[in-house]
């Protein structure tokens, strides 16, 4: 009988091509010591944005792992909040290279979220009007909270 596909057969598109994904995250890591020298993001911020984003490609590397064998898996609020931490980089090359979590819409949706989120944080903390920009933005997100 013809008439709509079975959803379960239909394969899903991942939302962004995974050459695109590496590319971005190194891009991403390539631009960190621009911004130590022309901004006043500190040297040791870069440095934890790197070691972040090396754990971070870790973490979905052992849930991909726990996946496969149908193990414990990482719970996804924690991929995001790493994320927005700055491991962001990582996950991006994660999900270019392991190919995990790129497929799945509602993960993607809140995974654009906490990049704008960290990217936020640090134009805040990289301009010499920083704190009245996160202070602008914790305004904003009490209102919205509360």
């Amino acid at each position: 009988m013809r008439g709509r596909a079975n959803p379960s057969r239909i394969e899903k598109k991942a939302v962004m091509p995974s050459g695109l994904r590496v590319m971005l995250s190194s891009v991403a890591l390539a631009v960190l010591p621009v911004l130590v020298y022309r901004t006043r993001l500190p040297v040791h911020g870069v440095l934890w944005l790197v070691l972040i984003s090396l754990a971070t490609f870790l973490v979905y590397w052992l849930d991909k792992d726990a996946a496969r064998h149908r193990e414990w898996r990482v719970p996804e609020r924690t991929l995001q909040w790493l994320s927005v931490l700055g491991g962001w980089p990582g996950a991006l090359l994660a999900q270019g290279v392991l190919r995990h979590k790129s497929r799945k819409l509602r993960f993607q949706v809140w995974f654009w979220m906490a990049v704008a989120m960290h990217l936020l944080l640090m134009h805040g903390l990289a301009h010499a009007d920083g704190q009245q920009f996160l202070h602008a933005v914790g305004r904003i997100v009490h209102q919205v909270v509360m």
